[in-house]
């Protein structure tokens, strides 16, 4: 995404570049291609594509799932309908309930479990899906000359033109499975990723691809143990995916759906080291039966999530998927009477009532402003219907079914939708993303004992986050941490042992408390612990892996030392000294701040950042020095040390001295437009070519360092001949700019 814009509060300096008619970034706020603020209001959607015989011809249509509605199946008149006027009825609701975006969760390619190369779609038959009349395509390399690539991305297209038709903007999802089980699978979506964005490179509905959903999930916890990646691997592969989209197209951003499931993903899908414009994470409530399946519990972990992930998440972020499952008509398969006063219509089969819900998405809307969320996406648009039946589900799969905004039912032509909406939806309708936020909430008492386990617990296990190199506390570092837990009080053979997961977070101090799950058959050991925090490296004591290759044992009180690389999303460089023969790299998401900051002779340093670079008082950069300011956009970098990435260390001085002249090199290199001057430096006359400004009209000036202006004239021709003979020598600014855009380069006057 071509983005630029640089401050220099010391000079008063501004460099700005216009973005198009595509949703970019801005800090944390999103914008229209006009330069407002737009807020995504996202509804998950699920489509499918679908397909009919027609005598030797088989035809083919996009449709809503056919889990919306009351059955499995496809609920319309005819085979067309499903397409004009089902998905338009369905994104003509979605943008009246308040939403401007959807998040498309179908259809969707999906690469297999062992499937290192191509993808797999599927259409099912109209008006009864069956197993036997599906027609499962495979989408394989070279993708831009695969004709099923060329139908998928057709069946698609047919989609977001009639979200654009509605007002919708769409967030993509390219593929989904095992995308990263081998550096041959990661290679293999790369160059996928390469011919979906150049498909979809000038569609203005498209806000965002979203590169994987919940890999955490697919990972580890869906059957597939097996695949554990180092931050190393994650890094490479999320930042081959970014490329290869970026490669072929700047105009749309880039985000991945992480679902934390106990904070794994800080563990190994990390987003602290993301090649990602932004950040979407799934928070749900999360219930515990320790507790019998408490509301009030499972909402305080819920806003200690999102309390963690404000102030951690180094990157603008917003809620990817946030939901709760709540209904007044637990319904039973094949639409029979409700169990409506069964314990199917209870916590865990679902989560509670449509006022419970309510309830829920009142709170949460007001903590996603306070703890600095840049957009919300909903999970999801309607109540699924796939002959459920929660006597024969696993507990706490049936709640799956009751997520939606709508009860199951189809638009009618009397009424459309209003006799299915849920209460729940007023509230996205009534919600104002620009009311200013409140104050930064405060965490539970939970916060550091999520499930309310025993404090008092013999075999707790303690432990300090460090960082290696400054030999600090880290704060908010996270303990993914394993119990053992007895089946049976006397056997101990694996089939009567479950490993429990759950988590907690470091204090203040870098301190945190292993408590161990209760068990009442057996006491309950610590098995093992995984500990990391964005941007930083994990270690393990516990179990032997690849990350405690030795099998290094728990301690009762052990100390962690993880190296950080600590991207910061504002870096603020102060009471710093760069010595000779020294180059220091600072990088900002969004801004690079020095304050009391010395280059001396010889040093070298250079900051890169998004949005703006900010000089404010005490710098001095010696004679003999080179400072370089650079606005570009800002990613981790992937460089191993010991399995991830190691910072360059500064060395800290105090007793600064002021500074007399700091001269500045501007490299805006994401402008369309150019904007030279020559010679330089110059006697006085100097040449001013601008290129590809297509007769745009510009004010030129010529100011010094004190930002007094001394030439200024208003110029739309390609090349404009100064005289300057008259100013005295020494460094100034030329700044070039209109409505639009603004220039800043430096000149020489000898």
């Amino acid at each position: 995404m071509k983005r630029a814009a640089l401050t220099l509060l010391f000079f008063g300096i501004f460099v700005i570049t216009v973005q198009g008619q595509f949703i970019s970034l801005e800090g944390r706020r999103f914008k229209d291609g006009n330069g407002y603020n737009f807020f995504p209001m996202v509804c998950n959607y699920c489509a499918d594509i679908i397909h009919i015989s027609s005598g030797s011809d088989t035809l083919y249509h996009v449709s809503p799932t056919g889990s919306y509605g009351f059955r499995w199946g496809y609920d319309y008149n005819s085979f067309d309908s499903c397409f004009y006027p089902g998905i338009r009825n369905d994104f003509t609701e979605i943008r009246n309930m308040g939403f401007n975006a959807i998040r498309l969760m179908g259809p969707v390619p999906e690469k297999d479990t062992l499937q290192e190369y191509g993808f797999n779609i599927i259409s099912n038959y109209w008006p009864n899906p069956a197993g036997a009349n599906q027609i499962k395509k495979f989408l394989t390399a070279p993708f831009s000359a695969d004709p099923d690539m060329a139908f998928y991305l057709k069946m698609l297209n047919d989609i977001v033109a009639i979200a654009d038709s509605c007002g919708l903007k769409v967030i993509l999802v390219p593929s989904r499975g095992m995308l990263a089980r081998s550096d041959n699978a990661a290679t293999d979506v790369a160059a996928y990723l390469a011919c979906f964005a150049t498909y979809f490179a000038g569609n203005t509905t498209v806000m965002a691809y979203d590169l994987y959903n919940e890999p955490t999930w697919v990972d580890v916890w869906k059957n597939h143990p097996e695949v554990d990646h180092n931050k190393y691997q994650v890094c490479q592969y999320v930042a081959q995916w970014y490329d290869s989209i970026n490669a072929n197209d700047t105009n749309h951003l880039v985000t991945i759906g992480l679902g934390t499931f106990n904070y794994h993903d800080v563990i190994e899908w990390d987003p602290g080291i993301m090649k990602v414009d932004f950040i979407s994470e799934h928070i749900y409530p999360s219930f515990s039966s320790n507790e019998n399946f408490s509301l009030s519990s499972a909402i305080n972990r819920f806003r200690d999530e999102l309390i963690w992930t404000g102030r951690n998440i180094p990157i603008p972020w917003i809620v990817g998927e946030f939901g709760f499952a709540g209904t007044d008509n637990a319904f039973p398969p094949f639409n029979v009477s409700p169990y409506t006063d069964s314990l199917y219509s209870h916590r865990p089969y679902i989560w509670g009532t449509t006022a419970e819900q309510y309830a829920f998405v009142d709170t949460a809307l007001k903590l996603f402003r306070n703890c600095g969320a840049s957009g919300i996406s909903w999970w999801q648009y309607q109540d699924l219907y796939h002959n459920q039946n929660p006597a024969t589900m696993a507990l706490g799969d049936y709640k799956e079914a009751f997520f939606g905004l709508l009860n199951p039912g189809r638009w009618n032509p009397a009424t459309g939708f209003s006799a299915f909406r849920k209460p729940v939806a007023d509230l996205f309708l009534a919600y104002d993303p620009e009311e200013p936020p409140g104050s930064f909430p405060q965490q539970s008492s939970l916060y550091y004992n999520p499930y309310n386990f025993d404090s008092t617990d013999v075999n707790t296990r303690s432990g300090t986050v460090y960082n290696s190199d400054y030999n600090i506390p880290i704060i908010d570092a996270v303990a993914l941490i394993w119990s053992k837990v007895y089946l049976h009080q006397y056997y101990d053979s694996a089939k009567y042992i479950q490993s429990v997961s759950h988590y907690t977070f470091t204090d203040t101090l870098g301190h945190f408390n292993a408590y161990p799950c209760p068990d009442n058959q057996r006491p309950t050991t610590i098995d093992d612990i995984k500990v990391s925090s964005p941007g930083c490296q994990r270690v393990e004591r516990g179990w032997y892996s690849a990350f405690n290759p030795d099998t290094l044992p728990i301690t009762p009180n052990g100390s962690y030392i993880i190296g950080c690389a600590g991207l910061a999303y504002e870096n603020a460089v102060s009471d710093t000294l760069i010595p000779s023969g020294t180059n220091a790299e600072f990088h900002g998401w969004n801004s690079v701040t020095f304050t009391d900051a010395v280059v001396a002779s010889g040093g070298h340093c250079e900051a890169v950042a998004r949005q703006e670079i900010v000089i404010q008082a005490e710098f001095d950069a010696a004679t003999g020095s080179e400072v370089y300011l650079h606005l570009d956009e800002v990613f981790p970098e992937c460089t191993v040390f010991s399995g991830y990435l190691k910072p360059f260390s500064i060395t800290a001085s105090s007793g600064l001295n002021a500074k007399t002249e700091i001269e500045l090199l501007f490299h805006p290199e994401t402008s369309p437009f150019d904007f030279e001057l020559f010679p330089n430096p110059s006697g006085g006359k100097v040449t001013c070519r601008i290129t590809g400004a297509d007769q745009e009209s510009f004010t030129l000036s010529i100011v010094d360092l004190f930002g007094r202006i001394h030439v200024e004239t208003e110029t739309n021709k390609p090349e404009n001949a100064l005289d300057l003979s008259m100013l005295d020598k020494g460094v100034y600014l030329a700044r070039l700019f209109n409505n639009h855009i603004q220039f800043v380069r430096k000149l020489i006057i000898q």
